[in-house]
């Protein structure tokens, strides 16, 4: 492939991603009547996500419980927050790079939800390349 024909396709993914984004927020205000950047973010704070965003602000060592904005954000849809399962810790199976990258652009942002948007995006369109 060609360069162009590789910078097409990453915009096109990130295009993607942009419009999914959009659609969410277009839901949620049909649904909730407003919308404001929390519950937004809120939404995409599930599965993984909870217990990425934990490593990213605390890092494997302190990785024992989730963070206070996902566990806010789970115990408000009614989900368990738990980091454990049989007794066993999750977090070991979860790969540093992305949590790493995430803490990084982290630093930029104030909420660490949107940097992990943000890596997830860009991740995301250079998979698709």
């Amino acid at each position: 492939m060609k360069k162009g024909e590789n910078m097409n396709i990453f915009l096109a993914a990130v295009g993607f991603r942009i419009f999914i984004y959009l659609a969410a927020a277009l839901i949620i205000i049909m649904k909730e009547g407003a919308l404001s950047m929390d519950s937004y973010l809120a939404n995409w704070c599930r599965w993984d996500a909870q217990h990425y965003l934990n490593i990213a602000k605390n890092g494997y060592e302190g990785a024992v419980e989730v963070c206070d904005t996902c566990r806010n954000a789970l115990l408000s849809k009614g989900v368990s927050p738990d980091s454990m399962e049989k007794g066993q810790h999750l977090f070991l199976v979860f790969f540093p790079l992305f949590p790493y990258v995430v803490r990084v652009i982290g630093e930029i942002f104030t909420d660490i939800r949107i940097a992990g948007l943000i890596v997830s995006t860009l991740s995301y369109g250079g998979g698709c390349v």
